[in-house]
């Protein structure tokens, strides 16, 4: 899940929070000086760059490799190591889950990030999706931002992507959305009842087993295996493909597949990329318009 991501791991832009912090840092208001000069060279200093405009994270950090000639691995000899979660690349840990070599079938992508009215916006998956592709790796076609912002269904309910595509898995999205309880908290509520825990906890699993999912999941399941065991289906699979049930699973795709339309384009990386840093830096003036208007 990438509930938190969006919100630790933000792409900062410095010249405008440091002039604010420093300008600040000048006023009569001896306590909000103090404040201010504290945000400016302990945290500011800490998340940012200080040789370029801002700090846009694009690639895994990196460091030397402990283990160097260490054991039988094929990376033995590799000098640096690279490491990350999903937040500086991606807001859904789609890259190590599309590597060739893990040969899946399908991949879950659960999107609890905070869009509009902290429901997902589709932001994650397309940001994701796209820098997959920008790194070389076999995905499905995922939905742009205009198409998620056209097609409110797609944020309000699961969908399969790469349903008749075999190159990779298939995708299914499964975003933050209400079936029995509005679970849109922000990622910044600290304290919940009991009550509120259990709501949370049944929405998730309702999220999962509403209407026909569960049916249709086995379908989208089915279909892979069957495609891919050729001529060596299973006795177990080759059963499942018995009339009515290709009747309901051509039903659950048609309900849950998104097809792209003819000339449909790809949202791009970069395009992506610098809408979440324009989403961040608003949430980060807007944070530091309230941290100075209580100290002010």
């Amino acid at each position: 899940l990438a509930t938190a991501t969006a919100a630790y791991s933000q792409a900062l832009h410095k010249e405008p929070i440091v002039e604010r912090l420093e300008e600040c840092m000048k006023g009569d208001n001896r306590f909000a000086s103090a404040v201010c000069h504290l945000l400016r060279y302990n945290i500011i200093d800490l998340a940012l760059d200080r040789d370029t405009e801002k700090n846009h994270l694009t690639a895994p950090a990196h460091t030397a490799n402990p283990f160097l000639e260490y054991g039988m691995s094929e990376n033995r000899g590799d000098k640096e190591i690279y490491f990350t979660d999903v937040g500086p690349c991606e807001q859904i840990p789609l890259f190590s889950l599309f590597q060739e070599g893990r040969d899946l079938d399908v991949v879950f992508a659960l999107d609890a990030t905070e869009g509009d009215s902290n429901w997902p916006s589709g932001l994650a998956l397309s940001l994701s999706a796209s820098h997959a592709r920008h790194v070389g790796l076999s995905i499905p076609d995922t939905p742009s931002l205009d198409t998620f912002v056209e097609n409110k269904n797609l944020t309000n309910r699961a969908s399969f992507h790469g349903c008749y595509d075999f190159d990779s898995p298939a995708l299914v999205y499964i975003p933050n959305h209400e079936v029995s309880f509005a679970s849109n908290f922000s990622y910044s509520k600290l304290q919940w009842d009991e009550s509120e825990q259990y709501a949370m906890l049944q929405n998730g699993f309702d999220q999962f087993t509403e209407e026909d999912l569960p049916e249709c999941l086995s379908c989208l399941l089915a279909s892979r295996q069957h495609d891919m065991c050729s001529e060596r289906v299973t006795r177990e699979v080759s059963d499942f493909w018995r009339e009515d049930n290709v009747e309901k699973c051509t039903r659950c795709f048609n309900k849950y597949c998104w097809i792209p339309s003819e000339g449909y384009q790809l949202d791009d990386w970069e395009r992506a990329s610098k809408t979440v840093d324009d989403i961040n830096k608003n949430n980060l003036e807007s944070l530091l318009d309230g941290l100075l208007g209580n100290v002010g």
